[in-house]
């Protein structure tokens, strides 16, 4: 016997990045037990999923009470994506899929347009305006097709949840369409990993992504000098990209004191965190900031940009300095040399507390 209720969740985000937040985010929620108690899940596939790391740690893909459908056009190919034929083409590989049974919602994973229309609601999840809100990415040539799906997403949004509430403000500032929409703030969750191996002295760790307007630079030359006058501190950089040249000078210069390691273990890099007395993140522009929650959750001090989604996650429980300021960070490395706060961890939601939020706003709770 089926569950009460039968959702559409449209799987974009697996697709569209190998490894990332939004994937990691959508994997883990659907995956929780919280949510496939609650419903049962159709999950609308494409070409290149079997790659995305997150969707395959997941279990999803052999979890025999999940449905799935897979198109053989690829949301990349926006030339053949985004028409009528298509969308019609991916309604008859549903209809065939789950003959005589009608979805009650769809849950998109990435942006863009509601094409299943005989679905009753359509929840949209708004991550972000970093395509809208920073320059570098205003500039580029694939922005206005990004903007163009976030539009199409919103009006076609029945229900709306936002990651943050900076998201929300942000989102009704850039598109007061947006109102009225049955809507709520759900913030991401934490791992429940709780490896506790003794805390290293003086070490640092950064984490993910270092690009763009993550801002890696600032750190790494604020390290390069600290470095030079702490004896007693290191820095940890997990993940991300491979080394560039900033980072490459750092290890060269500092062999013993810099360690560098990609494509690694979610339980590697939650031992880094657990190991570290603080967390560094100088990023000009979040949505959120999950890796923010696993340092608080294991009792790693954040040292932060002063960007409002973090004080939302980290309030008082962490130390800010502003994105253009390197001697306030400077400032903070030397301070936490000579004396670090003395921190604990911090009570957040695991993502099964994440995923019974959305079950509870999807049946209208």
């Amino acid at each position: 016997m089926g569950k009460a209720i039968l959702l559409l969740v449209d799987g974009r985000a697996f697709s569209l990045q190998q490894k990332g937040g939004v994937s990691q985010i959508w994997a883990k929620i659907l995956a929780a037990e919280a949510f496939l108690q609650a419903f049962e899940v159709c999950l609308f596939l494409y070409p290149g999923h079997l790659k995305n790391i997150h969707l395959k740690e997941s279990g999803l893909l052999e979890n025999d009470s999940v449905i799935k459908i897979i198109s053989e056009i690829p949301p990349t190919d926006n030339a053949h994506y985004s028409n009528p034929t298509s969308a019609e083409r991916r309604r008859a590989l549903v209809k065939n899929r789950i003959p005589g049974r009608l979805p009650v919602a769809v849950i998109n994973t990435y942006y863009g347009e509601n094409i299943f229309l005989d679905c009753a609601r359509y929840l949209v999840v708004i991550h972000d305006f970093a395509h809208e809100d920073l320059p570098r990415l205003t500039q580029k040539p694939s922005t206005a097709g990004v903007v163009q799906r976030k539009i199409q997403s919103i009006e076609s949004a029945s229900d709306v949840v936002y990651i943050s509430g900076f998201t929300r403000a942000r989102a009704v500032a850039l598109y007061p369409q947006i109102k009225g929409r049955r809507d709520a703030i759900i913030f991401h969750g934490h791992e429940t990993f709780r490896h506790r191996p003794d805390r290293i002295r003086g070490k640092f760790i950064h984490v993910g992504t270092r690009s763009g307007y993550k801002n890696f630079d600032m750190v790494a030359a604020a390290f390069e000098s600290q470095l030079s006058v702490h004896a007693g501190i290191s820095l940890s950089v997990v993940g991300g990209e491979p080394a560039d040249e900033r980072l490459t000078k750092l290890i060269v210069r500092f062999p013993d004191r810099v360690k560098f390691a990609t494509d690694v273990t979610d339980e590697y890099i939650f031992g880094e965190i657990a190991s570290a007395e603080a967390f560094i993140s100088a990023s000009e522009y979040e949505g959120f900031g999950i890796p923010v929650l696993n340092a608080l959750h294991l009792g790693t001090h954040p040292i932060l940009s002063n960007i409002r989604p973090f004080q939302e996650i980290a309030s008082h429980f962490a130390s800010y300095f502003a994105t253009d300021n390197q001697k306030e960070l400077e400032d903070l490395i030397a301070q936490f040399a000579k004396a670090p706060p003395e921190t604990k961890p911090n009570a957040y939601r695991p993502w099964d507390r994440v995923a019974q939020d959305y079950v509870n706003f999807i049946r209208g709770r």
